[in-house]
């Protein structure tokens, strides 16, 4: 029985000192922040004369410090908006002007499908086919404006691109060529308001009047992937372009290694010049919602756009904000 009792004390002495030592502990890391929760921070609305303010949108939010992301992103700018409610996500020096390198494309494709009829034959110029690589176009080549397009955004052909900036003429058949296709792109970025980006050439060559944000390209990418034809080739993996009589085939493959192999990407365009460094725009569909993502300036941009995918879809969660019923109109 005297043995019994002394096991208890010595349990109960224990359990006694456990719990005070836990106590204290505990007390200690409240005191001096030991274990501190990183405030959940709200995101902003995406506003622009394009995009208009929307009121009555969902609510989201996530977890941690978009700080902390920049630690391991080696993008001079990047920017994360949720194309579904027109909310930004995440940024980093959203109006810092770089270069876009071949993103320019998306505004060369966008006026050219303004100014030509997708099934319309040019002729190749041997300028565009011999100055300019991507495409293996040949001089003189006849092809149609589909496929000049889709080899500029799914292999980035150089020479695509020039050969459409090449062939822009009046209603006279005058062709006046590259230089006035550019000053259409610049007239069409102003249109979307981009008012820190201009154009000096259809293709992103590195030039000091050949300049963007991440927040334009963000705003040039939601307007760009309205058309059809270009949210398909921006999502294609390959392509084969005939020329007029099918007697001459390119097989063009889509230079973004993330289409295919990385879930929830849609579609996106690359770039690369010694200025630039790597650029990327990537379109991705997570949990029903369409979220664009821009890194400009980048060491490795595969990388970047996955820790900011993974970010997106691991934190932000969606909640449905109930709205009272307004009836309007009932007397008319």
């Amino acid at each position: 029985m005297k043995k019994s009792n002394k096991y208890f004390w010595s349990w109960f002495y224990f359990v006694f000192v456990l719990l005070v030592i836990t106590s204290i502990t505990w007390w200690l890391a409240v005191k001096k922040g030991v274990f501190y929760q990183e405030p959940k921070h709200s995101v902003t609305l995406f506003t622009t004369t394009e995009l208009p303010f929307i009121e009555a949108t969902p609510s989201a939010e996530f977890a941690g410090s978009p700080k902390e992301l920049e630690e391991y992103i080696s993008a001079k700018a990047f920017f994360v908006v949720d194309n579904t409610t027109k909310t930004v996500i995440l940024e980093k020096n959203p109006q810092l002007p770089l270069p876009p390198a071949s993103t320019t494309k998306l505004m060369t494709i966008l006026s050219a499908l303004k100014l030509y009829d997708l099934d319309e034959i040019v002729t190749v110029s041997t300028a565009s086919a011999l100055d300019h690589d991507g495409g293996g176009l040949f001089p003189l080549e006849r092809i149609k404006v589909r496929d000049l397009a889709a080899a500029a955004l799914v292999q980035s052909a150089n020479d695509a691109a020039f050969a459409l900036a090449d062939n822009f003429y009046r209603e006279n058949d005058e062709i006046l060529g590259a230089g006035s296709f550019v000053k259409e792109m610049n007239k069409n970025a102003q249109a979307l308001h981009l008012t820190s980006t201009r154009f000096e050439n259809p293709v992103g060559y590195d030039h000091p009047d050949n300049i963007s944000t991440a927040r334009d390209l963000a705003v040039l990418t939601m307007r760009v992937f309205k058309e059809a034809p270009i949210a398909e080739w921006m999502g294609l993996r390959s392509y084969i372009a005939e020329n007029e009589t099918g007697s001459i085939r390119h097989f063009l493959f889509s230079t973004n290694v993330l289409l295919g192999r990385e879930e929830g990407v849609i579609a996106g365009k690359t770039g690369t010049t010694p200025l630039a460094k790597e650029v990327l725009i990537t379109i991705s569909k997570i949990k029903n919602h369409e979220y664009i993502i821009v890194i400009l300036g980048s060491d490795d941009r595969y990388n970047d756009t996955k820790i900011l995918l993974h970010y997106v879809r691991d934190n932000i969660q969606w909640k449905e904000v109930e709205f009272p019923l307004q009836i309007i109109g009932k007397d008319l």
